[in-house]
């Protein structure tokens, strides 16, 4: 079934693929309005993806289970888990980044790190008020 017909081209949601940072990929989505989609899909070991949601609320949802994620939400899919992407406010943007199951491991632990000079830093956490949560679906 093709959704080309059935969802209006302005309520899917517009996406950006992420390009020129190495071996990261995916794809930040911007939902203008409530209600813009991304249509029911799914993916292989190859292509499935984490969902960061970095403003807004967006529901995520398939035949029998829904999810609501505010920004800072982190949600994990397994492969071949058929879901779709609604915006529940106006302005909603959610980053997919692809997770290789079938790859070489994405634990950067063991990695070596060159010694870094003393510098001011910023605190990077994420503020109070968005605390990062992560839902393994």
């Amino acid at each position: 079934m093709s959704y080309d017909n059935i969802v209006p081209p302005e309520k899917l949601a517009k996406p950006t693929p992420l390009e020129g940072m190495g071996d990261l990929r995916g794809t930040i989505y911007d939902f203008a309005k409530v209600g813009d989609l991304v249509v029911k899909h799914n993916h292989t070991e190859d292509n499935v993806h984490i969902t960061i949601v970095a403003k807004g609320v967006i529901k995520i949802y398939s035949h029998d289970w829904e999810v609501i994620a505010p920004a800072g939400k982190v949600v994990d899919f397994k492969p071949n888990q058929p879901h779709e992407f609604m915006a529940m406010e106006d302005d909603t943007r959610i980053v997919n980044i692809v997770k290789k199951l079938g790859g070489l491991s994405n634990d950067y632990a063991d990695v070596q790190q060159a010694e870094q000079p003393a510098t001011d830093t910023a605190d990077l956490s994420p503020p109070q008020d968005m605390p990062i949560e992560i839902t393994h679906i």
